[in-house]
């Protein structure tokens, strides 16, 4: 069963089991600015996420965020403690500048995945490639085993497949000094998929790279000394307050897309756009 609805601000979907749409055609892409010294400029980004379900939500706004948002504001980043991230977990995430580029998505996506068991665990700092200096995040983990894991993993490689054709270049993330500074498999990602950290089939197996986790806080601040010596106690501070994790159940999946605000003198931070509202795909009821 599924049902489809059309509103004059977005579009919705609820779906049990399979999905098929006619799929558009995909448009150009551009890789000229991989390689290049700045960062790609910043169009549209949108993403296919797991927006994490209420019993999550509610003990990290009750646990975590205010004292996160306190530790930020004595380190200095201001900006940081005041700009919302979208609560998920991404599968993947394209650039495209065309506002018609979740409607294809919707429709390239043949498939949702099961039901996913996880457990979020382990707050943790980590840059978007080690050296580079920005971005980076603060993020909370998802424990690395069991079948939620096995089928998050495997659906990686089914939603890249379908979505990474859409985009009409990389991720201006992954672009001009994280690309420098990214290893081999990395670079490879950004040429053959628009971006690193996902899953693909490779010489007939599926990869790995992909490792899910739900972003607290995303800054292009330098990643410097001081800062990595003010932010890994908050994230030891955080793994005390939630030794065991949060066990939930990922019951869909939406796509959203992804806004820039300024911050940090200009650059840009993560958090849910203001004018797309998010299509939202029910794993199940």
């Amino acid at each position: 069963m599924k049902k489809l609805v059309f509103g004059t601000a977005a579009l919705a979907i609820v779906a049990a089991g399979l999905m098929g749409c006619a799929t558009s055609g995909a448009p150009g892409i551009d890789n000229s600015s991989i390689g290049q010294p700045a960062f790609r400029p910043h169009k549209a980004t949108y993403g296919l996420v797991y927006r994490l379900p209420k019993d999550v939500t509610d003990i990290l706004d009750s646990k975590i965020y205010p004292l996160l948002r306190e530790r930020l504001v004595a380190t200095g980043l201001v900006a940081e403690a005041r700009t919302f991230n979208l609560q998920h977990v991404t599968v993947v995430h394209i650039h495209n500048a065309d506002p018609g580029t979740p409607r294809r998505m919707l429709a390239a996506l043949k498939s949702v995945p099961p039901v996913l068991p996880v457990t979020l665990k382990n707050f943790y700092l980590t840059e978007a490639a080690a050296g580079a200096g920005a971005p980076w995040w603060f993020d909370l983990g998802i424990v690395k085993s069991g079948k939620g894991y096995e089928d998050m993993m495997a659906y990686s490689v089914v939603a890249t497949a379908a979505l990474a054709p859409l985009r009409d270049g990389p991720l201006p993330r992954v672009t001009g000094p994280v690309y420098a500074k990214m290893g081999e498999a990395a670079r490879e990602l950004v040429h053959t998929v628009g971006v690193s950290g996902v899953n693909v089939m490779k010489d007939g197996k599926a990869t790995s790279a992909h490792n899910p986790h739900n972003t607290l806080v995303y800054s292009m601040t330098p990643f410097d000394a001081r800062i990595q010596a003010a932010m890994k106690p908050v994230a030891d501070e955080m793994n005390r307050i939630l030794p065991d994790g949060i066990t939930t159940r990922f019951r869909d999946v939406s796509i959203v897309e992804i806004g820039f605000t300024q911050a940090g003198g200009g650059t840009p931070c993560l958090s849910l756009s203001k004018t797309f509202q998010p299509v939202t795909m029910l794993i199940s009821r």
